[in-house]
């Protein structure tokens, strides 16, 4: 058989507290080197009563205990209170040796304990550290210093690598009165109409290299299945729109054509006129492709970098 552990006297002691016995406040006075502890219970002096595991009396706590026939226990602390992280001194010399007053943030003066790097002013805002139901003043709360003014104007020109690339953020075609596809198209195949092809920068171009020199410049178009698929491949006019996101109707087309290629099926970056590119610095607005032949380029689930442009500048 098992052998099963019987209780101490204090655990039977424990087990025996119930709900008959008379519960009060009490003050800790004084906790002994040995241990010994020391309450005021109803102005009368009480030594060693029994102390619940898990708290550790400190001289000033106010406890709740229970006063049964033969023992007297103390169940806890006791804290009939909010305790505020802070307050001000209120009395350097409240009369207790090494202990100040302090009137807390709920407007509640307490008598404390202070850390000795700390020397007690009346007026000053101070930080409290709370153990059980006794506060010890940690210092002095110092002074949160103000933000650095911020400016909410970007700077004319952010800080860029020298080529700049810009990623299309959209891209998308134009035909009869709708965008259609989001592949980017020139051209008409077997009279369906004029497809106008665009991709959109977002501002970022005219953004970052404002008042920058275009140098050289170049574009990205994976050309896709459609057309002539064979051969030396298609020329592509490229245009300056002026829309930084895709509008409702078509875009205005404002400055081109500016052609480049030939572009074969697969395709890859081109040059690009650096007027074109120079358009695109000063004003917002993005790329578009307009007039024959029919050439499809990828859009940007097919190809995410579709319609990237690179700038060298100065």
């Amino acid at each position: 058989m098992p052998v099963v552990p019987q209780p101490s006297k204090v655990g039977r002691q424990i087990n025996s507290l119930k709900p008959s016995g008379r519960r009060s406040v009490a003050r800790v006075l004084d906790v002994t080197t040995s241990g010994e502890v020391l309450i005021e219970l109803d102005r009368e002096k009480v030594t060693g009563p029994m102390v619940m595991a898990g708290y550790s009396p400190t001289p000033g706590d106010w406890v709740l205990v229970e006063r049964l026939p033969h023992v007297t226990v103390v169940l806890g602390a006791y804290f009939p209170t909010v305790r505020s992280p802070s307050g001000t001194v209120s009395n350097t010399a409240p009369g207790t040796p090494n202990m100040i007053e302090v009137t807390d943030d709920y407007g509640v003066a307490r008598v404390m304990p202070y850390m000795s790097t700390y020397t007690p002013t009346s007026g000053d805002k101070v930080v409290v550290h709370w153990g059980d139901t006794v506060g010890l003043v940690l210092g002095k709360r110092g002074t949160i210093a103000a933000p650095p003014a911020q400016s909410y104007f970007p700077p004319s020109r952010p800080s860029a690598s020298n080529p700049a690339t810009f990623p299309a953020v959209d891209a998308a075609s134009w035909r009869g009165g709708s965008w259609y596809s989001s592949e980017v198209i020139q051209g008409d195949y077997g009279g369906w109409g004029q497809n106008y092809g665009s991709w959109f920068y977002g501002g970022a171009i005219h953004q970052t290299l404002s008042g920058a020199t275009a140098v050289s410049a170049a574009i990205y178009l994976p050309r896709v299945r459609g057309g002539a698929n064979y051969g030396p491949g298609e020329t592509v006019h490229l245009w300056r729109h002026t829309d930084n996101f895709r509008p409702a109707g078509d875009v205005s087309r404002v400055e081109g054509a500016f052609d480049t290629g030939p572009v074969p099926l697969g395709g890859g970056w081109y040059a690009m006129s650096t007027a074109l590119a120079q358009h695109l610095i000063d004003a917002d607005g993005g790329v578009g492709i307009a007039g024959d032949p029919y050439v499809k380029i990828a859009s940007r689930s097919e190809d995410p970098a579709t319609g990237s442009i690179s700038i060298q500048w100065a």
